[in-house]
């Protein structure tokens, strides 16, 4: 079973002992009981960490800096990674999980990867003509979705996109941009960014 390594006997911290204590020119640990201590830097920052075993290897799981986590805080931190240890998860498994999803809101945006499929497009020798026409038509597109992380995009949002183009009258614009739309949600299912395709209805009548 993993476990956290058990110092529990050591003096808990408290608020106090936290801001009086003063950085040295290595690092130093200061222990809170069962694995939560507080990193000292030679710089003078003070991190939150906890040590814990799992399925036998040592591991390290950082919370963040104190004071901006405070010492409950980490605590908190503390208890909800010993309970995930106890039902045989690795606390910095769900963490690195977490990161990803953040990292995903970031940088998976509809815009992004509209641009990346367009510059592979003239790479590989796309009429320019075609490619102008295609950029264009993503810059409709992105009015509306550019920011958005494409796997949070659905078929209404896309629909709303597609009918704002129609009230223009361009309906034939709006034809193309739902291709073109499909395409980049198609690239992004290849390079795993994205589950589906919203562009393709589920029936007949379904939208877009």
């Amino acid at each position: 079973m993993p476990t956290l390594f058990d110092d529990a006997n050591k003096m808990p911290l408290t608020d106090t002992r936290i801001r009086g204590l003063k950085p040295d020119s290595r690092p130093k640990r200061y222990s809170d009981g069962y694995g939560l201590y507080v990193e000292v830097t030679p710089g003078g920052s003070k991190l939150w960490k906890l040590a814990y075993r799992f399925e036998g290897k040592q591991k390290t799981l950082s919370f963040g800096p104190y004071p901006e986590v405070s010492l409950a805080r980490a605590r908190e931190r503390r208890l909800e990674a010993r309970t995930m240890l106890f039902e045989g998860v690795d606390p910095s498994a769900i963490k690195k999980a977490g990161e990803e999803v953040r990292r995903a809101e970031i940088e998976d945006t509809f815009a992004r990867i509209a641009d990346e499929l367009l510059q592979k497009e003239e790479i590989e020798g796309l009429a320019p003509a075609t490619l102008k026409k295609k950029r264009w038509l993503a810059r409709l597109a992105c009015e509306d979705l550019g920011p958005k992380p494409i796997r949070d995009i659905k078929a209404p949002q896309i629909l709303a996109t597609l009918r704002r183009v129609e009230k223009e009258g361009n309906y034939e614009s709006a034809r193309r941009l739902r291709a073109l739309i499909g395409q980049i949600f198609r690239y992004a299912i290849a390079t795993t960014r994205a589950d589906g395709d919203p562009t393709r209805p589920r029936s007949s009548t379904g939208p877009p």
